[in-house]
């Protein structure tokens, strides 16, 4: 492969990147967004489209829109819980959590309710029958007693029967982190952002940096009005903003980095975090016949990884309009980072957008490998 043909591709990937980000801005699945793909460990394209902010609530524009940069940094949503699976997997290498170990072991409140042999391999691949979500916030009045009533939820169905995405799971193993290593976020902020020198990755993030975030949702009906800074999520809100399912904000950039890390086995940039064998368990189907899924990962998933599904492609999405797609047959990373909410979640399917993305990456890579 000629120097001019890799310029050449790469000209075509950002066309075809940028042509399919116009066409969801201009049918109003988001407002704007940023694309980062990596392809044999090397950024091949980092951009950023349309806007950050457009409305100052639901039904008003902004007068001073904010343009969408590479340094934005968005509301990560159900992302978060990537790294959370993350800190849990370095505690089990470190012998201080085991896999089939049932959960109640070392949360002895959650054996209400018939759960005490319900282990964390059963909630990181979301087949431990609780359900879905919990509205907390509308259900308890302070943070512990959200905690609480999680950990005393009653199951929905016997473990290894279904699967069943649960919030409620990874909430679960977000306060068990926290209680074993001095706060969940200390651990998320400790073991992976500051290892991969992630700086602006974190929960709460300090007011100066609201000019840099991308708003989310006008939840005026919850009484917070147009979310910007704060989690969007709910629940992780009503948990004070820490917590395992949600909350996490970052860049397109820090994204890309944690997966390259699981594509290199563990390792980015001289930082070891996890064994190659803890890969290679956390990226295969643990659930076949049931579904699709890894520890914290989600295998083969047409919907937003469009061309690049197959049962060795994992990633995950993000409510807020977030995505990551890691491809280890091309060596792909492929994150999008959208703030689709903005100003409300009512808007049309990201599907279509992610999948291009995804598909336009493919193309690039076959094309420069052919």
């Amino acid at each position: 492969m000629t120097a001019s043909r890799v310029a050449e591709a790469a000209t075509e990937l950002r066309g075809e990147v940028a042509a399919a980000m116009d066409r969801a801005m201009e049918e109003g699945v988001f407002p704007g967004g940023v694309v980062v793909i990596r392809h044999r460990g090397e950024v091949v394209l980092e951009e950023a489209f349309g806007y950050s902010h457009l409305y100052d609530t639901r039904d008003a524009r902004t007068p001073y829109p904010t343009r969408a940069t590479t340094d934005t940094i968005y509301d990560l949503a159900s992302l978060t819980k990537l790294f959370t699976a993350t800190c849990v997997m370095q505690l089990v290498e470190e012998g201080r959590l085991e896999l089939d170990a049932p959960v109640a072991s070392y949360l002895p409140e959650f054996a209400e309710h018939g759960k005490a042999d319900r282990t964390i391999r059963q909630l990181l691949t979301h087949v431990a029958g609780l359900p879905p979500f919990e509205h907390l916030w509308e259900l308890e009045p302070t943070p512990e007693a959200r905690v609480r009533h999680t950990l005393a939820v009653r199951p929905q169905a016997p473990a290894n029967t279904e699967y069943v995405y649960s919030d409620v799971g990874l909430i679960t193993l977000g306060h068990l982190v926290g209680l074993l290593d001095g706060g969940l976020d200390r651990s998320v902020r400790e073991r992976v952002a500051r290892s991969l020198g992630l700086r602006d990755l974190g929960y709460c993030p300090p007011e100066e940096l609201r000019s840099r975030i991308a708003p989310t949702e006008d939840e005026s009906y919850a009484g917070r009005g147009m979310v910007w800074g704060q989690v969007h999520d709910e629940n992780a809100w009503s948990l004070g903003g820490v917590a395992g399912h949600a909350g996490l904000f970052g860049t397109a950039r820090e994204v890309s980095a944690l997966g390259q890390l699981y594509l290199n086995r563990g390792e980015y940039e001289g930082a070891r975090l996890l064994r190659p064998e803890t890969v290679e368990e956390m990226t295969r189907n643990q659930i076949p016949g049931l579904g699709s899924r890894g520890l914290g990962w989600q295998l083969d998933a047409e919907f937003y990884m469009g061309e690049l599904a197959s049962d060795r492609t994992y990633g995950h999405t993000g409510f807020t309009g977030t995505s990551l797609v890691v491809d280890p047959r091309r060596e792909l990373v492929v994150t999008l980072l959208t703030n689709r909410v903005h100003p409300t979640r009512h808007g049309p399917d990201t599907g279509p957008a992610r999948r291009a993305v995804a598909n336009a990456a493919r193309e690039y890579a076959d094309s420069v490998t052919s």
